[in-house]
């Protein structure tokens, strides 16, 4: 939403087309499901204590400990994040579950990395993030009327005809204006701007000690008002050319990362801004030109 506020300023903007996608969840697990499987569950016929049970082979999952009560524990405590999805569950001894407590699986046997191994091989990969996209898909797409201008959707398997029917690689950027196309898509370009939201550090104005509380007499060096990381500058070089980058390191000498990605030090002398630092992380992006239709 926040781009398409910045977009809509810079560019007249006629439509939006926004690809609907919604992960099967089930195919994402076990890509071989098929058939009564598929249609009725995986827990179809268990309760999840069997499934469970059956799963992490009867015992307990950190101590090996059989014919003794076992408790469903999480993997990741719900107090730090973790979900009831089976993929997080787990079973274990009274004791080991009491002495896990709410500690990560990772700082409770970092002492036994071969039991934490095994205990991740056991473990479904996580689909939280596929979970995000089919439960705001649609709210996206709500909230992008607000613009009062023309919303389009389309699928991922039209957006993946649309490529290959235009005879072009597989690429975000090439996916994007794939989106709802009627016709066959020409490129413009091989380099696109490429942007991530990066954040903006530490906002932190003031050194703490251990104690939380604030440094007397402490005094940041080389305090710069000019410049800081993520700014985007020009830079002339000693032959009379120019280079653009980004700031890395914002002290006497400022570390300088060329978009190549080289990165060396230079003066604040010869500078000249692009781009003050917002957040996002700009840099350009290349794919291969090789059977790609140019125009």
């Amino acid at each position: 939403m926040t781009w398409v506020r910045r977009i809509i300023k810079l560019a007249p903007i006629k439509s939006i087309a926004v690809e609907r996608v919604k992960f099967d969840m089930q195919k994402l697990e076990n890509p071989e499901i098929e058939g009564i499987e598929y249609q009725q569950g995986t827990l179809q016929g268990y309760t999840l204590r069997e499934a469970l049970l059956e799963h992490w082979g009867r015992k307990c999952a950190y101590c090996d400990a059989v014919n003794v009560p076992l408790e469903i524990e999480h993997i990741r405590p719900k107090s730090k994040g973790g979900s009831d999805r089976f993929n997080n569950l787990t079973l274990s001894c009274h004791q080991c579950n009491q002495t896990k407590n709410n500690q990560s699986i990772e700082e409770f046997l970092k002492h036994d990395s071969v039991r934490l191994e095994n205990i991740r091989k056991h473990q479904k990969k996580s689909l939280r993030n596929a979970a995000a996209v089919n439960s705001t898909r649609n709210k996206l797409f709500e909230s992008l009327t607000r613009f009062d201008i023309p919303v389009y959707s389309g699928s991922g398997a039209q957006t993946k005809m649309m490529r290959f029917k235009s005879n072009l690689p597989k690429a975000h950027f090439i996916d994007a204006g794939c989106v709802n196309a009627l016709q066959k898509v020409t490129l413009k370009t091989l380099q696109p701007l490429r942007v991530k939201c990066s954040g903006h550090g530490n906002r932190q104005f003031v050194t703490t000690d251990k104690h939380g509380f604030p440094r007397k007499g402490y005094a940041p060096k080389h305090v710069r008002k000019d410049w800081k990381a993520g700014d985007i500058i020009k830079v002339q070089r000693k032959d009379g050319s120019f280079v653009l980058g980004r700031v890395k390191k914002a002290a006497k000498a400022l570390a300088f990362i060329t978009f190549g990605g080289k990165e060396t030090s230079f003066s604040p002398k010869n500078t000249k801004p692009i781009h003050r630092s917002d957040g996002y992380r700009y840099s350009f992006t290349t794919i291969d030109p090789v059977n790609v239709n140019v125009n």
